[in-house]
């Protein structure tokens, strides 16, 4: 009965409150007297236009330079500028970095300026991480540790949204030596780590799953992308999926971002 209730219109009996009367019209005052719902125009208001403004965003990609993700790494490096440039004309100011993890073996990966190691060195922030780094059977896979150390040591913009897109189509530790993606186990507890640390460094982790990824792999990038306000996007095509893929995280991140809030009544932040 009350969902009856609250599509009365203007004369129209049986409102308990306002709420009843809701016409869902912009600029009408919606008002229950003695029963009777009355939907009055406001002087001189303007509906509001649904928009919001977003801060600067500051990206960090974190590369698997193995084998495997040299078609990712190729698309990565040929595609960013243009993507800044598209983020740019839509408003969108994005700093966007790449990293790989323990190596920089050029070729399809000839555009990341370091390594996680070299610029942040390797010490793993946080108390529940197990996985062995970098010392690990194949530390250059291993992007869990490898996003708690950038979540905590970034040199982030003051204000900018914190985005990290780990690049991975293998375990967070040690990719999947020497026995697979573990879930549970240290694959696991380096998610669980990374979360921790990111959730502390207010960053938001969207992982893009690489084309050979397993049901371990993107379950444990889901995790990590839904405990941080991230999301997870796996690659099929990556020639024709990684630009919509990246801007579509980078957006989805700036409307949810508590930083988009402008003060104004009148925005959709």
């Amino acid at each position: 009965m009350r969902s009856q209730r609250s599509r009365n219109t203007a004369g129209l009996a049986g409102c308990l409150g306002p709420s009843d009367c809701n016409d869902y019209v912009p600029c009408t005052a919606d008002i229950c007297i003695e029963g009777n719902c009355l939907n009055l125009p406001i002087p001189g208001c303007v509906p509001c236009e649904l928009s919001y403004e977003c801060p600067p965003v500051d990206v960090v990609f974190i590369m698997d330079t193995s084998g495997s993700m040299r078609d990712e790494a190729a698309v990565l490096c040929a595609q960013v500028f243009a993507i800044s440039e598209e983020l740019a004309a839509a408003g969108i100011n994005a700093s966007i970095n790449s990293l790989g993890i323990t190596e920089l073996p050029g070729g399809p990966f000839d555009c990341l300026f370091d390594t996680v190691v070299g610029f942040f060195g390797a010490s793993v922030p946080g108390e529940l991480h197990s996985c062995p780094f970098p010392n690990g059977s194949a530390a250059y896979e291993s992007w869990g540790p490898a996003t708690a150390i950038v979540a905590q040591n970034y040199p982030w913009t003051p204000g900018a949204a914190r985005i990290i897109v780990p690049m991975s189509d293998e375990g967070p530790c040690n990719g999947s030596r020497p026995e697979g993606c573990n879930d549970p186990g240290d694959d696991r507890e380096s998610i669980d780590n990374a979360i921790a640390v990111a959730l502390a460094n207010n960053v938001h982790v969207s992982p893009i799953a690489g084309t050979s990824s397993d049901e371990c792999v993107i379950n444990l990038g889901t995790a990590i992308a839904k405990a941080t306000g991230g999301h997870l996007h796996q690659l099929k095509s990556p020639k024709s999926e990684f630009k919509m893929s990246l801007i579509e995280i980078i957006h989805q991140t700036c409307v949810a971002d508590a930083h988009c809030d402008d003060r104004e009544v009148c925005t959709n932040n």
